[in-house]
């Protein structure tokens, strides 16, 4: 499935670049959890249509829109029948080495132009020669796409992060390393030196799910990577290495997050 929690991997040493084509062909729409990285990401609609948060704004992203994300901003797809699109992810420290792009972004929702059909021609074309292992294509790629898009749409200033983002930012990271733990809202908030209520809200308004519904999404995402690794694990003990304290709850959980298994990335 799709990535849908604080991507350890890409603010890894040496990550450079992500690019990949999403189909999906499934009944029942799959949104993905809200999501982060230290990375720039691109979304680039074929067919169909999706919905995408970024920051708590939303945009209906349509074929031949793109849609730009910065460094640490909040994302969350939603994926209904019929949607394909290209996502396009580069490491911060790539992107920001880009001669004129330290300092700057694009607009985070660009509507279909004529430059869209150069656009998906180049993604066409790479991912059919495309090669994981090759260093020298990921940053031949990398250098192509960030001309073309710097060519035929607009940059703007760079925006630092909003503060009040911090707490939810700081929150996820921490689920992701203590998921496997008895976490509660409460104990997360005086981690961070912040009142329950307060953290309580800012995280809701980040990430527009209360945080044991977060909780409990990423421990499901844990819970099916636990799967694939280990398929001989029983059921009730891979949900108890993923922090559930019953089956009922991971149960309630698991119905909550719905079936990504027809969220496919090609």
């Amino acid at each position: 499935m799709l990535s849908s929690w604080y991507e350890k991997e890409v603010d890894a040493e040496g990550y450079l670049l992500f690019c990949k084509r999403v189909v999906y062909q499934g009944w029942d729409p799959v949104k993905p959890l809200p999501h982060f990285h230290n990375g720039v990401q691109f979304a680039v609609g074929l067919r169909g249509e999706f919905d995408l948060s970024i920051n708590g704004t939303h945009y209906t992203v349509r074929e031949g829109d793109i849609c730009f994300m910065n460094t640490f901003d909040l994302k969350q797809y939603h994926f209904p029948n019929g949607t394909e699109c290209y996502i396009v992810l580069i490491s911060s420290s790539y992107f920001n080495s880009v001669n004129g792009l330290a300092d700057l972004a694009f607009p985070p929702y660009m509507p279909k132009c004529e430059a869209y059909e150069k656009i998906r021609e180049y993604l066409d074309y790479m991912h059919n020669v495309w090669d994981e292992n090759s260093l020298l294509l990921k940053t031949a790629f990398a250098d192509m796409f960030i001309w073309l898009m710097k060519k035929y749409y607009p940059v703007i200033p760079k925006k630092p992060i909003d503060r009040q983002y911090e707490a939810p930012l700081q929150a996820i990271r921490y689920i992701s390393e203590h998921y496997a733990e008895d976490l509660r809202a409460e104990e997360v908030a005086r981690v961070f030196g912040y009142s329950p209520n307060y953290f309580s809200h800012l995280f809701h308004s980040f990430t527009g799910m209360h945080f044991r519904e977060y909780l409990n999404g990423y421990r499901i995402v844990e819970y099916h990577k636990l799967r694939k690794e280990r398929p001989d694990l029983p059921v009730s003990a891979a949900a108890q290495l993923c922090g559930f304290s019953s089956m009922n709850s991971f149960y309630r959980a698991k119905n909550a997050a719905g079936d990504p298994s027809e969220l496919t990335i090609v």
